[in-house]
Formats: C-alpha cells, structure tokens, sequence
C-alpha cells in the first residue's frame, strides 16, 4: 500500500485531479482505468491521461470528480498554491484503486 498525492487543477469549466510526473511514470500507464473511493457511497472511474502527450504527468478527469471537489471546496484556495489531496494506492490484480484519506497540510 501507498499513499498518493493529487493537485486539484483547473480545466476550461471544471476541475480535475493532477499526478506528480514520477507516480504517473511508476504507477500508471496511459487511458488506463483507476477506481476512486472517494467516500463510502461515492466510487467512480476515470482513465489516466495527459492530453496530446504520453510523456507529460497525468491527470484525472471525470464530472463526478469535478463535483465532488466543489462539494467539498477543494477548489477554494489561495492563488498559486493549489489544494493537495493524499489518496491511498491499492493494487489487487492489475486493479488500481485511489482511495481518498485527506488533505495534505503543511509542514
């Protein structure tokens, strides 16, 4: 088991989660599928991608999880220091799933 940090990140009308470049390159590969608990009776799928580029860090992006960040104010933060969000990684039979445990706070 491992813990994973996700950057909450703008898109054009909707937010998404962001992968540091080196946990993209370890742990996923491109358009692949990854469940997220994101509470108990919340779960959904989105597929790793980076745009145009499978050599750029990934990004998950899915309508739910854009709402759940709203829901949760995730998106509320000051300019240039985006919400950083830890999720627990767990692997069962090329089954990857992200589960959310909570805010990352600063040292």
């Amino acid at each position: 088991m491992k813990t994973i940090t996700l950057t909450i990140q703008p898109t054009a009308k909707n937010w998404r989660l962001g992968l540091y470049k080196e946990e993209s390159i370890k742990y996923f590969t491109h358009l692949e599928s990854v469940e997220f608990i994101l509470t108990e009776g919340l779960i959904l799928f989105c597929k790793a991608a980076c745009g145009t580029s499978k050599k750029k860090a990934y990004d998950f992006n899915n309508v739910n999880l854009s709402k759940w960040i709203v829901d949760n104010n995730f998106h509320q933060y000051p300019h240039r220091k985006p919400t950083k969000l830890i999720f627990r990684l767990t692997i069962l039979k090329n089954k990857k799933t992200l589960t959310f445990q909570t805010i990352k706070t600063s040292p």
